[in-house]
């Protein structure tokens, strides 16, 4: 059998076949998603630490009416995120409810948190926790929570909305959708800390594309002998 030379055409073709694969391979892993980072404040100061930054949430459009809220924590605090409310009154989100398929092994939420409400003693002010109204809760009983344990770091909430995505990214922004969430154990104490604006935006497939385009173009351009 005759063998193609070295530096035949197939040769050739190698890196912009490469390029184009690696390129709609980065499309195809992100699909069709977008996803927030939203980050917490604390309302309550009852412990004498704020954790409020080693507590992360992230929100991601699964595509047909579904969205993920996976709420994860640090490993710099001991303690555990107990219950989880939301908020989500007057807008497109019709359901909410907690998703193994998104979750640590151990982690387990159950539908209907005691208490009924985000605790909000000591408050500061701003904000006023009294603006947040409950209409979905999540009650961990404590030995299944968001906790620094293998098999516990973080679990998944699916909420199903109408409409579109855009608008549920609307009352993210606007404070209309927001999550609450009660942790135990921060040295003797506990407290409560509520979603603020979102902090960071993934770019859109569309975005990530063009980026890996560009990166390979240049790449190759490197490559190419000069005359």
């Amino acid at each position: 059998m005759k063998s193609l030379p070295s530096n035949g055409p197939l040769r050739a073709r190698l890196p912009r076949l490469t390029g184009v694969t690696i390129a709609a391979s980065m499309l195809a892993m992100c699909g069709w998603c977008s996803a927030l980072t939203m980050s917490f404040y604390r309302i309550t100061d009852n412990a004498s630490d704020d954790v409020s930054n080693d507590i992360f949430l992230e929100v991601t459009d699964l595509g047909s009416g579904m969205a993920l809220f996976e709420l994860s924590r640090g490993d710099t605090y001991e303690g555990l995120i107990g219950e989880v409310y939301f908020q989500t009154e007057g807008t497109n989100i019709i359901g909410v409810e907690f998703d193994p398929v998104f979750s640590a092994a151990n982690v387990v939420y159950t539908s209907g948190a005691s208490p009924a409400d985000p605790p909000a003693s000591n408050t500061n002010d701003p904000p006023d926790p009294a603006t947040f109204i409950t209409s979905y809760s999540f009650d961990s009983h404590n030995s299944e929570a968001i906790q620094p344990e293998a098999d516990l770091e973080y679990g998944g909430f699916k909420a199903t909305y109408s409409g579109t995505y855009d608008d549920l990214e609307t009352a993210l922004f606007n404070g209309e959708v927001k999550l609450a969430v009660h942790v135990r154990g921060i040295g003797s104490q506990s407290d409560t800390f509520i979603t603020g604006i979102p902090t960071t935006t993934i770019p859109e497939p569309s975005v990530a594309l063009l980026t890996a385009m560009g990166s390979f173009f240049l790449l190759r351009r490197r490559r190419q002998p000069s005359a």
